[in-house]
């Protein structure tokens, strides 16, 4: 299935610790790909395990070690969990005297019920959630709630959506994030917290959802994120860091000011877009890397990239589409098929003895929620290729444009003869 030799990455007689766990990442990599070396593509493919059996199970596995390793952090394993059930609709929770799960269901009303609750309890009297009942208002724990529940809420009853809806303090939420915001348009991820360009993500993101994405939100975000573009091309988590994967991350904040008139990236600072394609496409790596994405400059491959960097392409060929010629469009901007043998013969233990399922960053690692959530979005991501409308593009774009209000007048339309008349 590799199309190509796994030439192993040239090195000086410099031995450093990163050129050591380089290498040692290589061998462990070509390993795992050696046996596939002779199979041609859709002959005895891997494909992927039975999602809603072994998946399922290790989720089941690793709910004791999250109750108490992640106490602070609980609304990630909701908001991964239930991306899961999303994308999946997994089999029952529950097993019979085999261990053989039961039949394909979605999510039961008592269960959406029960994690609303929960969620629920995560709110911060001031605003914002917590990472559990109890804890300090954070702008990812706010954001991995306002998410859990967004999915949870998708086709409820209007009832329990309107009750959840109403629950939520969105008047404290708004107030506590314009408290966090930053004169240079950035925003803390709590109360003496550190800034980083994913509070933006975060804050924008929940605001959108919540529909409370004012101006003074957004005020100055878009020079902020553009400041965070470095040398190298990519962003960074504050300026004057070093570029790393974060632009996935930075990315919507743009797409999510720009359609409702609010500060876009035509009336600020613009990315160098060709400088942020080029960084992001030297982030996939070699053949004898399994072609899977670091992070950052000379970092070793990791499987979470595969949507943290991977998904940028497609939003860096959305921004860039006006620029882009017919011919130039219909190129792929990162090698899709390596991707997915990434994810499926690495990410992916294939052994015997795997039966607990999920994916992991590389085969050194153990699979865990957040790889597995995270994994599965780049698959699903390097598997289509979805293009926008230009057409599409500007009848969104005018939909969004205030209205002449002066044409709506009583009268305005009319003659003089009319008008009277009437």
């Amino acid at each position: 299935m590799p199309r190509h030799a796994l030439a192993p990455t040239p090195y000086d007689d410099l031995r450093t610790d990163t050129s050591s766990s380089q290498v040692s990442t290589e061998i462990d990599i070509s390993t795992h790909l050696l046996p596939w070396l002779d199979v041609k593509d859709g002959e005895n493919s891997p494909g992927s395990q039975p999602v809603d059996g072994v998946l399922l199970t290790r989720f089941q596995s690793w709910l004791d070690y999250i109750l108490v390793h992640h106490h602070c952090s609980l609304p990630w394993p909701y908001q991964y969990s239930l991306f899961y059930f999303k994308v999946t609709q997994p089999s029952s929770f529950n097993q019979d005297r085999r261990g053989v799960l039961g039949t394909r269901r979605e999510i039961q009303r008592d269960e959406r019920l029960r994690a609303i609750e929960t969620l629920m309890s995560f709110q911060h009297p001031q605003g914002g959630f917590g990472g559990g009942p109890g804890q300090l208002a954070h702008l990812a724990s706010t954001y991995a709630s306002i998410s859990a529940l967004a999915i949870l809420l998708d086709g409820v009853d209007q009832n329990i959506f309107e009750e959840t809806c109403a629950q939520i303090d969105r008047k404290k939420m708004y107030e506590w994030m314009l408290s966090l915001k930053m004169p240079d348009g950035s925003f803390r991820m709590h109360h003496g917290g550190e800034i980083d360009v994913r509070s933006c993500f975060g804050a924008l993101t929940v605001a959108t959802l919540l529909n409370f994405l004012t101006p003074e939100l957004v005020h100055n975000a878009p020079d902020y994120l553009v400041s965070c573009q470095t040398y190298e091309g990519g962003l960074c988590a504050t300026s004057l860091s070093n570029s790393c994967a974060q632009l996935k991350a930075t990315r919507p904040e743009f797409s999510s000011a720009a359609p409702i008139g609010l500060p876009s990236l035509s009336d600020s600072p613009k990315l160098d877009y060709d400088s942020c394609l080029r960084w992001a496409a030297h982030m996939q790596g070699l053949p004898i890397e399994g072609g899977g994405f670091r992070g950052r400059t000379n970092k070793l491959v990791d499987g979470c990239y595969s949507w943290w960097c991977a998904g940028a392409f497609p939003l860096l060929r959305a921004l860039m589409s006006s620029d882009l010629t017919d011919e130039q469009d219909s190129f792929d901007l990162f090698d899709r098929q390596a991707l997915q043998e990434y994810i499926l013969l690495i990410s992916q233990d294939l052994t015997p003895k795997a039966k607990q399922g999920g994916l992991r960053d590389k085969p050194s690692a153990v699979p865990d929620m957040y790889h597995t959530h995270y994994i599965l979005s780049g698959l699903s991501l390097a598997q289509h290729s979805q293009k926008h409308s230009p057409q599409h593009i500007e009848e969104l774009r005018q939909s969004f444009k205030t209205p002449d209000y002066s044409k709506c007048i009583l009268g305005d339309s009319e003659s003089e003869h009319d008008g009277l008349s009437g």
